[in-house]
């Protein structure tokens, strides 16, 4: 599908974290970018200390997500009722999945999109504190 993945990483501290249930978040983030976006596309995965956060964003310019379910998609079995969105298969689990590690992990998940422009999926995870 000539989907062009690129990385921007900041140097970030040390984080506590499981690593199989962040990579596990991780890659239903991407999953769901690489689905929802066109052919010769662009996903961009970028991370970043912000505050006493490492914050990890998932940026495409696929479908987008109306207005009116940006305040569902992360509810466990939500699927969009988009038409656009039918053909593509999924449980509606990934995103409610990734919400509850994250939490569970101290941080927060959040979502800007535009429909028919992209989103950008982003979540934080708390630093250690060095002293």
């Amino acid at each position: 599908r000539n989907i062009e993945l690129s990385f921007k990483s900041a140097e970030l501290p040390e984080i506590m974290l499981d690593e199989n249930q962040i990579t596990l978040a991780v890659n239903n983030l991407l999953s769901n970018a690489l689905k929802y976006s066109p052919d010769n596309s662009l996903i961009i995965i970028k991370t970043e200390k912000v505050n006493n956060m490492a914050e990890l964003s998932v940026i495409d310019s696929g479908i987008g997500i109306a207005s009116d379910e940006l305040d569902k998609i992360f509810d466990r079995f939500y699927r969009s009722k988009d038409n656009k969105k039918h053909n593509i298969y999924g449980t509606g689990l990934g995103l409610s999945i990734v919400k509850k590690i994250i939490e569970v992990h101290g941080g927060e998940v959040s979502l800007k999109s535009t429909y028919g422009e992209g989103s950008t999926f982003c979540f934080t995870l708390p630093l250690t504190d060095q002293e």
